[in-house]
């Protein structure tokens, strides 16, 4: 039986990555209009350098399960990495999970998992900000899997610069 949204075998962050997906393609073409971009802020921390990726870099290719992902984007697993993106608008409050988005979602229906990264932040807690954010921190490529669903291919563990 293949588990669908209302299945009790999902997961709530299951139920809330494929909700995310819908909202976004109903607000990016907003979000994308309205906000202005922002250059990444320094970090402040001497020690902790990163190298600038973008969404063009991470969306440029078709994800297809089980097919091997790019060179040039598994290079970066366990690189610290800056991205800019727009957080997911279900992020709840006093979190420290939420999905940072590209602006240029590809809104035609269909969740692509190259269009998001699962952040997890270390030293913070969030709640919703809309416009574009910067994030700092460790890039994993890497297949997460919850309840037979794959949920994400792009992770970061860091924390949120502006």
């Amino acid at each position: 039986m293949t588990p669908t949204l209302n299945s009790t075998a999902m997961t709530n962050r299951t139920k809330l990555a494929v909700l995310s997906f819908l909202g976004l393609c109903m607000f990016a073409g907003f979000s994308a209009i309205a906000a202005e971009p922002r250059a990444a802020a320094p970090s402040t921390d001497a020690a902790f350098r990163a190298d600038t990726i973008d969404f063009d870099e991470l969306m440029d290719f078709e994800y297809v399960r089980g097919k091997p992902i790019p060179a040039n984007i598994r290079k970066l697993d366990g690189k610290t990495v800056t991205i800019e993106g727009y957080m997911d608008t279900y992020t709840p409050e006093n979190t420290r999970q939420f999905f940072l988005m590209s602006a240029s979602c590809a809104c035609d229906g269909e969740v692509e998992l190259n269009h998001f990264i699962d952040v997890s932040l270390t030293s913070q807690v969030t709640g919703y900000r809309p416009g574009r954010l910067t994030v700092e921190g460790t890039f994993t490529v890497k297949e997460v899997e919850e309840d037979g669903f794959l949920v994400s291919i792009f992770q970061l563990e860091g924390r949120i610069t502006s």
